[in-house]
């Protein structure tokens, strides 16, 4: 009796709506709580314990890895890009530097000293007296001191010994101020072996290094021809001038020596005149 006026009171405090309204969320969570633990028991799952969902989260991708700076050295080689064509050769790498063994200048602070020029000092290398006169006496004495003698193997020919220039050399002012070298390149242009010695008169002033050598068929020889400071109005240089003596020697010939130029067979001279332009 008690429990059914309980009710009554109940039913009569809230409105019909609501009552059922209240009565099908219970009924709902009710299904809900009975769904959930027959899944619960099918899969084997204890009401206390944690789901953990079956969709996992995508993996944290990892750092990119630092990229090394590329080397642009590899790119550069010392040979050509170019590439032949079909059938064309490959060009050729060229050749490395020469290095002259010897300079024909003073040497650097902290070099050795080079041996003295010996033209200073062997009066092989000076002309003579004769040939200061004049330009005209000196080529006389000049074709006189040429002994012709018919034993001479090989022709007369003017160009088998070659000097570059032919004719003069020109100095250029000032000439007070340091010691002026101009370089005269000699060549031999036959198919003999010859011997030369360069002679001047006007040494010390004018000299050349190396003064005097051996020429193989075909071969080539730099020569420096140095003037020393001097003052130009001082003294008359008009008549400077060098001269190349020079002959065929004997094949295989070493060493230079002035008994080459002593003998019987025909010495030959070329002379350069030296000019000064102030």
């Amino acid at each position: 009796m008690l429990q059914l006026n309980i009710h009554h009171l109940m039913l009569k405090n809230f409105p019909e709506g609501e009552v059922k309204s209240s009565r099908s969320v219970k009924t709902a969570r009710t299904q809900s709580d009975r769904t959930a633990s027959a899944a619960a028991s099918l899969i084997g799952i204890n009401k206390n314990q944690s789901i953990t969902p079956l969709i996992t989260p995508p993996p944290t991708p990892a750092p990119p890895a630092a990229t090394k700076k590329q080397d642009d050295s590899s790119r550069q080689t010392r040979q050509s890009l170019y590439l032949p064509a079909p059938g064309e050769k490959a060009p050729e790498s060229p050749p490395p530097p020469r290095t002259p063994t010897a300079s024909l200048y003073l040497p650097a602070p902290g070099e050795k000293t080079p041996p003295p020029n010996p033209m200073l000092n062997d009066s092989n290398y000076r002309l003579s007296s004769a040939s200061n006169t004049s330009l005209a006496s000196s080529a006389a004495a000049d074709a006189a001191a040429s002994i012709s003698d018919s034993s001479v193997e090989g022709d007369k020919n003017p160009d088998d010994f070659i000097t570059i220039p032919t004719k003069k050399l020109v100095f250029n002012s000032p000439f007070d101020y340091q010691a002026l070298t101009y370089h005269v390149t000699v060549k031999n242009n036959s198919k003999k072996w010859i011997a030369y010695a360069i002679k001047s008169n006007a040494i010390p002033r004018v000299t050349a290094m190396p003064p005097s050598g051996i020429l193989k068929p075909g071969d080539k020889q730099v020569i420096g021809i140095t003037v020393q400071k001097f003052v130009y109005y001082d003294i008359d240089a008009s008549k400077d001038r060098i001269a190349f003596d020079y002959l065929f020697c004997p094949a295989e010939t070493k060493v230079f020596t002035h008994s080459l130029l002593q003998g019987t067979a025909t010495r030959r001279r070329k002379n350069i005149k030296i000019e000064y332009n102030p």
